[in-house]
């Protein structure tokens, strides 16, 4: 087992010990594991700050996405486009029914279909 020399009392102690037996101070090796210890926790704040800036940051954008498109008159247009279809659709009904009708059938408005 090696020795070293304590940096406080300037006497030999094993370099596995934590601490000097003589007056407490605190050896290379235990300095070492706690500076590690302190380490890993600077590095997991780090990673978690970083997570959550990301985190934020996607929020920020999508939000601001949304606004731009509202702004832009995209949920006018939405809007515009789903009544438009809505008549089309009204409209094929309409001719399906008229079709039925002048086949003799009876048009079904709940079921979309014309029965004989």
């Amino acid at each position: 087992m090696p020795l070293i020399i304590c940096s406080e009392c300037n006497k030999e102690i094993s370099d596995s010990a934590d601490r000097c037996p003589q007056c407490g101070a605190k050896t290379p090796l235990l300095l070492k594991r706690e500076s590690s210890k302190a380490t890993r926790k600077l590095t997991i704040l780090i990673v978690i700050g970083i997570v959550f800036a990301v985190f934020i940051g996607r929020v920020l954008y999508v939000k601001k996405q949304e606004r731009d498109w509202i702004e832009s008159g995209g949920a006018a247009a939405a809007q515009e486009a789903l009544e438009s279809i809505q008549d089309s659709v009204r409209q094929m009904e309409n001719v399906r029914r008229r079709e039925c009708e002048s086949s003799g059938g009876r048009w079904s408005h709940a079921q979309l279909e014309c029965r004989q």
